[in-house]
C-alpha cells in the first residue's frame, strides 16, 4: 500500500454518485457553509494551450467519452510538457466516470491543483508529530479534527490552521489532548482508515466544515480535495503548502478499494491526485452553495507505476457517521 501519510497535493477529487450518508440521523446539524472562493484564472498561454488539447480530444472521440478522456489527458501531457500519465483502462471502462471528466474538461478552464489563498478552506489543516511527520485533516467539530486512522496511529501531537506550514508567524499550532482510531480500523488492511484528535481549545475564526448528506454525494458530479502534500508524481516536491483540485465524480470500488465504504479519485486532466502527505486530508462535495466533507483521503491506488498521480482511494464517512457523532458530541465543544 502506498501511504499518503504526509502533507500532499494531490489533488485530485472523485466523489461517487452512490456514497451514501446518514447525516442528520445521529443529531449532527447540517448547516450551509459559505462556498468556497473561486480559483484563479489561468495565464492566456495556459488557456490557449487547454483550448487546444480540448479540440484535439474533440476532434479525435467521435461521441465516446472515454476516448475524449483519453484523447484530452494525452494531449495535456505533450502541449504542456508533462510527464505522461494516461488514465487507467480501469477508470476508462468507468462509464459515470468518463461523463462527468468530459463535463467538467468542457465546462471549465481550471487545470490540476492550484496553491490556497490564506482563506481559503480554512477548516483544512496540518496535523503532525513532534518527529517531523506530517499528515492533512479537517476540523468537524470545534475542537474535533478528522483523519486517516493510519495517521493517527503513527503519533500527531499539534494540528497547523494556515495555507503554508513553512511560513514563519502567524498562529502557533494547537497541541493534541486526545487521540482515536475507528472502532472498525485495520491497521493491517487500512480498512474503515479514519481517526480523529481532541485539541487543546477550539480555533480562533474557524468554522468547522459539515459532513456531506447522501442527496449532496448522490447528485455530485464533480468534488474537491485538499491537502499538505507534494505536487509532482514522484512525491519529491511541494511538501507543507495547501493545494486544493476539482474532479469529477466517478463509481467506486475500483483498484484496491472496497466498494462499499471507499471511493476511487483521480483527475484525469493533468496528472492530478493526493499525495504523500496528504493522508487524512479532506475531499468535498457541492450541495446549495456550500462545500461538504464526504470523504478522507487513505492512500493510493494499486498498481501504480509511480507514487503519485494516478488516483487515490479515499474513506467515506457515511459507514462510521455513528461513532464520529460520538466523537463530537463529547469531545467537540
Amino acid at each position: 500500500m502506498t501511504a499518503r501519510t504526509l502533507f500532499g497535493l494531490a489533488l485530485a477529487v472523485v466523489t461517487a454518485a452512490d456514497l451514501a450518508s446518514s447525516v442528520g440521523a445521529g443529531g449532527v446539524k447540517i448547516a450551509p457553509t459559505p462556498p468556497v472562493p473561486p480559483s484563479p484564472p489561468l495565464p492566456p498561454s495556459g488557456s490557449t494551450r487547454r483550448a487546444q488539447a480540448v479540440e484535439a480530444a474533440q476532434a479525435g472521440a467521435h461521441g465516446n467519452d472515454a476516448e475524449f478522456v483519453r484523447i484530452f489527458y494525452r494531449e495535456v501531457s505533450r502541449l504542456f510538457e508533462r510527464p505522461d500519465c494516461p488514465v487507467p483502462e480501469g477508470l476508462l471502462a468507468d462509464k459515470l466516470f468518463v461523463k462527468n471528466a468530459r463535463n467538467l474538461i468542457e465546462q471549465t478552464t481550471i487545470l490540476g491543483g492550484w496553491d490556497a489563498n490564506p482563506n481559503d478552506l480554512l477548516d483544512c489543516v496540518a496535523v503532525r508529530n513532534y518527529n517531523g511527520g506530517l499528515a492533512s485533516g479537517v476540523l468537524v467539530a470545534p475542537k474535533v479534527v478528522l483523519t486517516a486512522g493510519h495517521c493517527v496511529e503513527r503519533g500527531i501531537d499539534e494540528v497547523f490552521f494556515g495555507s503554508n506550514t513553512q511560513r514563519l508567524g502567524g498562529a502557533p499550532p494547537i497541541e493534541v489532548v486526545a487521540r482515536f482510531t475507528a472502532p472498525t480500523y485495520n491497521p493491517l488492511t487500512w480498512h474503515d482508515d479514519l481517526g480523529v484528535v481532541i485539541l487543546d481549545h477550539a480555533p480562533p475564526g474557524v468554522a468547522p466544515r459539515p459532513p456531506a448528506s447522501e442527496a449532496a454525494i448522490r447528485t455530485a458530479k464533480r468534488a474537491m480535495v485538499a491537502g499538505f502534500g507534494y505536487s509532482d508524481a514522484m512525491a519529491t516536491v511541494g511538501r507543507g503548502r495547501k493545494r486544493i483540485a476539482l474532479v469529477p465524480a466517478g463509481t467506486p470500488g475500483q483498484h484496491g478499494a472496497d466498494k462499499d465504504t471507499e471511493l476511487v479519485l483521480s483527475d484525469p486532466r493533468a496528472c492530478s491526485d493526493t499525495c504523500t502527505d496528504d493522508s487524512g486530508g479532506p475531499a468535498y462535495v457541492e450541495y446549495q452553495g456550500g462545500w461538504y466533507v464526504a470523504a478522507i483521503t487513505s492512500r493510493g491506488i494499486t498498481p501504480a507505476p509511480t507514487t503519485c498521480g494516478y488516483g487515490g482511494i479515499y474513506t467515506r464517512l457515511d459507514k462510521q457517521q455513528v461513532w464520529l457523532d460520538k466523537m463530537i458530541k463529547t469531545y467537540g465543544k
